[in-house]
């Protein structure tokens, strides 16, 4: 998917980056190239629409994976808001 987002001294010129999101292979498919596969489409998909750049999260299990295919971890950290309730 695509989203938009500011750019960065990385990739000044990009407002919107792809992003992949939930790429999950059921167990008895594993270790058969389904996610490579599906990473290569996505891949294809980001450089179709000119996305120069790309954001995944992944697990522990897939990290191998997407370090193979060249993707690198970044320090990014997340936090739950809640939202609707008094400020504490």
């Amino acid at each position: 998917m695509l989203i938009d987002w500011p750019p960065h001294p990385a990739h000044p010129q990009q407002d919107r980056r792809g992003y992949v999101l939930n790429v999950y292979v059921e167990p008895p498919y594993r270790r058969r190239g389904i996610a490579r596969r599906l990473m290569a489409l996505a891949d294809a998909a980001f450089a179709e629409r000119g996305v120069d750049y790309a954001v995944l999260h992944a697990t522990a299990q897939g990290q191998p994976l997407y370090a193979d295919l060249g993707w690198a971890a970044t320090s990014e950290m997340a936090r739950t808001l809640h939202t609707g309730s008094a400020a504490p």
